[in-house]
Parts: C-alpha cells; sequence; structure tokens
C-alpha cells in the first residue's frame, strides 16, 4: 500500500472492488462505514458512524494496474469521504431504516493495545465479538493487529468491528502502519450457501495475495482460483473421455446392425415400411446412380427431399460413395436455397421434386430421384464398396451469419460418430427403441432422430411434412407406431402438449431453446424420462446433457457428454471460479472441421485450447458466445448470449443478417432487429419469442409497408427469421459510445390499430372476384374464429393482428379438419395473411 500511495484500508478495498469486477459486478457498490466524531465528542460513548456507498471507479479497465486502480479506488473513498456528516437516507428522502445500505459491505479498524477510557463510566470494554447475525449479504471486515500478531480469537473480534462501527477510511490506518490483519466474512446463509461463502473468501485470498506480491499486474490478470478449484472445473469435471468406435462411419454402423438382424423394420413413413435390409438395397441404387452421375470422395450432395423413406437412404447413399450430404429443405426460400448451393461447391443435387429454377441454375448437375431409383445396379450394394473410403465430411450445415451470409460448418465422420455413441449410451438406445424423426433435415438435431436408430438397431418413424404442428395428428403417430423416443424444441414439445397427455412410456429430449422451468415440470410429469440438451452446430449437435428429476427445481444445460469438455472463461480465457459467469468453451471429438471456405472465420470461432487437453497438440475450442457458470455440483447454467444471436423455435438466427436483409430495401436507410416474448401466451406462462424488425426510412422515401418488407425479405431469409412486427422509427437508440441499444428498441403492437407501427402502410386491398373462392372464405373464417376478429380483410396480417405460434397451431387444425390439407408451421411466416395461406391451401389440395 505504501508503494502504491494508498492507505492499507484503501487497498483492501480496492481488492474487494476487484473481485466483484471479477464476479461481473462492476457497478455493485461497497458500503463503507465513516467515523463522524468530531473532536468535542471523543469523551461521549457511542457508535458515531456514517455508512456509505463507494462505488468503483469508472474508466478504469482490465488492463490497468492494480496499483493504479487503488489509486483510483482512493480517490472515490476521499470523494465520499467529503461528506460523511450527510446521512445517506437525508440524502435519498424515503430511504427505508435497514441494517445494511448496499449488498456488499467492508469494515476496517486497527486493534491496540490500549483500553478505551471513558471518563466519569465505571463501563469497560473488553472486546466485542460477532453477534451471528447478517447485516447484509456479505460484509468483509478486516482487523490490523498493530501489535503485529493476530490471536486467536481475531474470528469474533473482526466479526464484531463491522458492526461497532469505529472504521475510517483513509485515516484508520496510515501509511506508516505495521502488523498482520485478520479477516472475517460475515454472509446471510439465506443468499449463500457456507461452501459458497468460503469460495468467495478464498477467491479474495488469492487475488489480495497476487496484488501484494505484484501491484503492478493488471487488474484482469490477477488470478482468483486456487489449485483445487481450478483443477475440478478445467480437468475432473471434464474427465469425460469413453471408448467409442472413432474410425467407423455411419453407414459402417448401419451395415453391422443389418448384418445382425436384416428383416427387423429401419424406416416407417406413411404407409411404406422398409427393413434394414431394404433399406441398404435403396442406399445401394442411390450409390450406384450418383457414381455414375460422377460423384465421388469428398464432394457434397445437395439433398431436395421430402419427408419420405428416401430420405435416410439417400444420406447413406451420399456416404457410401465417400460424400458428404447438403440438406437443402425444399421449404426454404429459393434464393436462399440457390445461395447456399452455390456458395457450397456442391457437385450434384439430388430432388425428388422439380426445384425452382434459381435453385436449379445454381446447381451444377441435377439427379432426380425418381431417374436414380431406376437406376440399374449390378451388384448386392455399390454402397458396400470397401474401395470407397469415407470423405472428410459427413455433412455441411449451413447457418445464419451475422454479415448476412450464411455461413457453412462442416461436420466430420468422427464427430458424427461420437455424438450418436455418446447419446446410445446415455440413453441406453437399442432395437427396442422406436424414433420419431420429426425434424426438418436443414436443422442439426435431424442428425441425432434420423440416425440414432439406425446405428442402435431401432426403428425410426418419419413424420411427414407438415405434421410438426398438428398436435392431435403427432400423438396419433406416435401412439400408432409405438414410438418410444422423442425430440423436439420447447416449441415443438408445447404443440404436442396442446393435444392433451402425453402417451405414456416416451423418453423426451428437449433442446433448440432455453427450457423454461414451468414447461420442463409439465414434461417431466407426462414422461418416463427427461433431458436437456444443449449444443451448436459447429460441435456437433448436443454437447452438454442434463437428465431432470422428477420434480426438476431448475433447468441447466448439465454437464459435457462423452469425449467433449467444457471450460467457463473469461475475456483472457482463463477458467472462472463456480458459480461466475462466463463465456462457455467447448472442445473434444464433436467440434467442427470449421466454416466451408471461411478461413478467417474458422479461426475467429475456432480457438487453440490454453488448458492443452491430455498434453496433446493442436487442440482447439469453440467459442460458443453463450454464457454459463458452473453450479456446485458440476453442472452448466445457461444464462443467455453474450452476442445478438438468437433462437427462434430451435433455429439459430443472427440479427445482423436480418438487418442486412432490411439495409437491402432502397427505402430503408436505418434497420435493426430484436427478439421480444409474447407476454402469457403458452399454457406455461412463457411467451413465444417473435423477431421485431425496425426501420429508418431512406431520406424523402416512404416507409414500406409491413407487407411489402415480408414479401421482400422472404426472398433471402428463412420463415424463422421473418420478423413477425415491424415498428418504423425516426432514429435508431443508440448507447453513449455509439452502439445500438437493442434494450431501448420498443416492443411493436400487436394490434392492426397501429399505423404507427408504419403509419405509410397502404391499406388492406380488397379481394377481386377470383379471389373470393370457396378456399379463402373458409380461411377467413377459420381466423376470425381462433382470432375472434370480424370482418377480416384477405391480406390481414396475423402477426399484426397478435398472431404467435399457439394461433397457428389452432389454424393449422382447423384447416386440416375443414379442408383436408397440411400446413407447414413456416408457411405461415411467408405467407401471413388469408390470401396466402388460401393459396397454399390450393396448392396443396
Amino acid at each position: 500500500a505504501r508503494a502504491g500511495g494508498v492507505t492499507v484500508f484503501e487497498f483492501l478495498l480496492a481488492a474487494l472492488h476487484g473481485l466483484l469486477r471479477r464476479y461481473g459486478g462492476e457497478a455493485v457498490p461497497v458500503a463503507v462505514p465513516f467515523s463522524v466524531r468530531r473532536r468535542e465528542q471523543r469523551a461521549e460513548i457511542g457508535p458515531f458512524v456514517n455508512e456509505l456507498p463507494v462505488y468503483a471507479p469508472a474508466g478504469v479497465d482490465d488492463s490497468a494496474p492494480f496499483d493504479r486502480y487503488a489509486r483510483a479506488v482512493r480517490a472515490e473513498v476521499r470523494l465520499v469521504s467529503a461528506h460523511r456528516a450527510v446521512p445517506f437516507g437525508t440524502a435519498v428522502p424515503g430511504l427505508t431504516p435497514r441494517a445494511g445500505l448496499a449488498p456488499v459491505s467492508f469494515g476496517y479498524r486497527r486493534r491496540t493495545t490500549a483500553d478505551p477510557v471513558f471518563p466519569g463510566s465505571t463501563t469497560e470494554v473488553d472486546w466485542a465479538v460477532f453477534p451471528h447475525a447478517a447485516r447484509n449479504t456479505l460484509h468483509l471486515q478486516a482487523v490490523e493487529d498493530a501489535a503485529g500478531s493476530a490471536g486467536s480469537g481475531d474470528g469474533d473480534a473482526a466479526g464484531s468491528a463491522g458492526f461497532d462501527g469505529v472504521a475510517g477510511s483513509g485515516d484508520a490506518a496510515g501509511p506508516d502502519s505495521a502488523g498482520s490483519v485478520a479477516f472475517s466474512l460475515q454472509y446471510d446463509p439465506a443468499v449463500l450457501a457456507p461452501a459458497a461463502a468460503r469460495r468467495i473468501a478464498g477467491h479474495f485470498a488469492t487475488l489480495l495475495a497476487a496484488a501484494t506480491a505484484a501491484p503492478g499486474t493488471a487488474l484482469g490478470a490477477l488470478p482468483l482460483l486456487d489449485q483445487a478449484e481450478e483443477r475440478l472445473v478445467t480437468a475432473a469435471w471434464n474427465a469425460t473421455a469413453r471408448a467409442y468406435p472413432a474410425d467407423r462411419t455411419v453407414l459402417d454402423l448401419v451395415r453391422e446392425r443389418a448384418a445382425a438382424d436384416p428383416e427387423a423394420v429401419a424406416v416407417v413413413a406413411g404407409t411404406e415400411r422398409l427393413t434394414y435390409r431394404q433399406l441398404l438395397r435403396r442406399a445401394d441404387r442411390l450409390a450406384g446412380a450418383l457414381t455414375a452421375a460422377g460423384v465421388g470422395r469428398d464432394d457434397l450432395v445437395g439433398l431436395h427431399l421430402a419427408r419420405t423413406a428416401d430420405l435416410p437412404a439417400a444420406l447413406l447413399a451420399v456416404h457410401a460413395v465417400g460424400a458428404g450430404y447438403l440438406p437443402l429443405d425444399p421449404g426454404y426460400p429459393a434464393e436462399r436455397l440457390a445461395l447456399v448451393l452455390a456458395d457450397s461447391g456442391a457437385a450434384l443435387l439430388l430432388a425428388d421434386r422439380e426445384p425452382a429454377p434459381e435453385v436449379a441454375a445454381a446447381a451444377p448437375a441435377l439427379l432426380r430421384l425418381a431417374d436414380a431409383s431406376d437406376a440399374s445396379v449390378t451388384s448386392e450394394g455399390a454402397s458396400e464398396g470397401a474401395e470407397v473410403r469415407p470423405g472428410r465430411l459427413a455433412y455441411v450445415l449451413y447457418t445464419s451469419g451475422s454479415t448476412g451470409r450464411p455461413k457453412g460448418v462442416e461436420i466430420g465422420h468422427r464427430a458424427l460418430v461420437n455424438l450418436l455413441s455418446a447419446f446410445a449410451d446415455r440413453l441406453g438406445s437399442g432395437p427396442r427403441d422406436v424414433w420419431l424423426g420429426l425434424t426438418s433435415l436443414s436443422f442439426d438435431i435431424s442428425a441425432l432422430e434420423l440416425l440414432l436408430p439406425l446405428v442402435t438397431g431401432g426403428r425410426l418413424v418419419l413424420a411427414p411434412d407438415g405434421l410438426a404442428v398438428d398436435g392431435p395428428g403427432l400423438r396419433a403417430l406416435i401412439e400408432r407406431e409405438g414410438v418410444t423416443h422423442v425430440q423436439a424444441t420447447p416449441s415443438g414439445w408445447r404443440v404436442l402438449l396442446g393435444a392433451g397427455p402425453l402417451p405414456s412410456g416416451l423418453t423426451a429430449l428437449v433442446g433448440g431453446e432455453a427450457l423454461p422451468l414451468p414447461l420442463a415440470r409439465q414434461l417431466r410429469a407426462g414422461t418416463e424420462r427427461l433431458f436437456n440438451v444443449y449444443g451448436p452446430t459447429e460441435t456437433t449437435v448436443w454437447s452438454t446433457c442434463a437428465e431432470l428429476p422428477a420434480a426438476p427445481e431448475a433447468v441447466r444445460i448439465g454437464r459435457p457428454i462423452a469425449n467433449t469438455r467444457a471450460y467457463v472463461l473469461d475475456r483472457r480465457r482463463r477458467p472462472l471460479p463456480i458459480g461466475v459467469p462466463g463465456e462457455l468453451y467447448l472442445g473434444g471429438d464433436g467440434l467442427a472441421e470449421g466454416y466451408l471456405g471461411r478461413p478467417d472465420l474458422t479461426a475467429e470461432r475456432f480457438v487453440a485450447d490454453p488448458f492443452g487437453a491430455d498434453g496433446a497438440d493442436g487442440d482447439r475450442l469453440y467459442r460458443t458466445g453463450d454464457l454459463v457458470a458452473w453450479t456446485a455440483d458440476g453442472e452448466l447454467d445457461f444464462l443467455g448470449r453474450l452476442d445478438d444471436q438468437v433462437k427462434i423455435r430451435g433455429h439459430r438466427i443472427e440479427l445482423g443478417e436480418i438487418e442486412a436483409a432490411l439495409l437491402a430495401h432502397p427505402a430503408v436507410a436505418e434497420a435493426a432487429a430484436a427478439v421480444h416474448r409474447e407476454d402469457g401466451a403458452a399454457p406455461d406462462g412463457v411467451g413465444e419469442p417473435f423477431v421485431a424488425g425496425y426501420l429508418v426510412p431512406a431520406a424523402g422515401a416512404v416507409a414500406p409497408a409491413p407487407a411489402e418488407l415480408r414479401a421482400f425479405l422472404q426472398r433471402s431469409l428463412p420463415g424463422a427469421a421473418l420478423p413477425q412486427r415491424y415498428l418504423v422509427l425516426d432514429r435508431l437508440p443508440l448507447t453513449p459510445n455509439g452502439k445500438l441499444d437493442r434494450r431501448a428498441l420498443p416492443v411493436p403492437p400487436p394490434a392492426t390499430d397501429a399505423p404507427s407501427a408504419a403509419p405509410n402502410a397502404a391499406p388492406s386491398a380488397a379481394p377481386t372476384e377470383g379471389e373470393a373462392d370457396e378456399v379463402l372464405t373458409a380461411v377467413l373464417g377459420i381466423w376470425s374464429e381462433v382470432l375472434r376478429l370480424p370482418d377480416l380483410g384477405p391480406e390481414d396480417d396475423l402477426f399484426e393482428l397478435g398472431g404467435h405460434s399457439l394461433t397457428i397451431i389452432q389454424i393449422t387444425a382447423r384447416i386440416r379438419d375443414l379442408l383436408g390439407v397440411e400446413l407447414d408451421f413456416d408457411v405461415f411466416f411467408a405467407a401471413p395473411t388469408p390470401l396466402g395461406i388460401a393459396a397454399a391451401v390450393r396448392d396443396l389440395r
């Protein structure tokens, strides 16, 4: 302290503020008792103390040396000390009486050998003791023993000093003070568990020891963890090594199952049922056609296929020729599919329907499934040709990009096999299990539900297109086929729950977005087992897993799966203590190869492993951008995102991509996007998320109407990314440093009585004679019934009328019953008007 030009008190207060800063509590004040005893009051008995809040100094970043930070704290202390005579309650009218002014407080006093003397009184003071009552959440008491030694009773002595209140700011200990300091950490057991309080004490001691040894160390570089806790969070909780067939592919594993029981049913799709023998024969024929079309090892094959039995056969066929598959969901915008196809450099497009002209133009070659199925294969399975070695990639899946350009994630065979092996072991999967294939191939979680049953000898039941939003239809399919395992997002599970109690005996997996506790309790009450799973596309579907107990009290994302490592790191990529939020980094066998053709982005997101697992060279970690914290029992608690990436119905959406698409409109000068939730829209009380778009019109331009914007955006954005509400602003809100302040973006009103949301929007057009057909009339009637709004027009927007995901479920169910047509969920985001839905119905009739 003397070397830094501060008192011992100020040095210790700086260490406490430094600890809070490392915990993420830069704005947390520390209450300090200041002495207000005047000279003429020296003979009077009583605690002449005024406790005032001392905030951490502003404008000092983590790179500042600790001694400089301590001097900045000293300046704050002196600033507050000048007002010590003013009670805080006087400065802040309406302050209620309380034992502690702030959640954290710090007391400091010097213990002397001189006994206090009170003239005219027979009172004697031996020493105050801690009464074992917490004044606030956390109180740190420091007692300096001027005699140079701290006695055995100093724990209680230190505890009492904070309540005795004779602490000073700077004059409590001058620069010439000497002796040892004893600390007491007092805490509220209703807020902090004893183990947590002990960890806080240990972190303070570790940080203080480092600051004392080298005061010039950067504030952000001071350590918090001792060796035991660091080993725990970096090694013990990452001891996940498990044996698995790392040298095999999915096709190898399916062949083994087919050899063991070739007549077992492998795939059910509608009325079609394929045995393992038939599945591999179909894959053989497709593989032969792919080879004849020139597809070879390390090529990519775009799959533009419906959800039929040909879909899993196509995956196996692509792997049989050494290629990787590229999902191209036919329900996605043609412009986006063309962009992905061109960017990927795929060698061929395999389609079961005529693709849109833009998609066909982007394909270097087109193979129609009907032609491939008719191709003659002379031997039992081109897919059994052992000469064809597996390629580098199992698949490439494109995700949303923050710059507006989607990026392809390269997943290798080893990563995919590790995922399937890990969950086969965790779930105890085997030949008796029946999995529901519910998810689009363009959503990476489909890999688990499509392939895990096939590599474990189970059965895959493919849900047809459109059934994902039909709760009664899903329930009927599950019961009819005896499904045992279902994987879905929280939104998907709400669809199924909306149809009534879940079928008995289900094992449920929930992932893709945060699982609210009320929904978790509802699901767990109706399932045999419930797993909350987490993982970005870049680490192969799922990386952590938590099985929830019968009556969950919290929802966490659990522990890393087999051969996966998880680290919670600070900005310097150092491990953080238990309970302290930081960015989640993932490593292990599930890591993607990188981003296709994007070495710069790969280098940015896939970084060197600073812990060198097992001393291996070349270990990498993926920066997830997710905020998490370790719990005391070694699980991970998900706290949100560090950036602007969000999840809508399980789809990863970059707000930057939406903003880039909005800015491409010639009438838009500035744009922003944000995610909000419908208040109480879901049965569990947690509203469905929706995307809101914000725009500032270009100079002299008329703000485009929501319908015009949606039509413009749906050419390049997937349905989940389309804003459901729009708001026109004079200017975007900014933070003091000039960045977009998303928290200040207002929530757009849901009703159509919001012309302020788009003051220049054109009125809804009346239906033409051709539009006023029976389908449109039926759709208008259904909308009026569900939304409870009469006199709807054909171009009224569902989301501007207050519609949300559950509204869509009700509408689709009524359309199915009345018109006999199954509509896909995303149709409503691409065409959210009765006119657009009527057209979609006519196309499917």
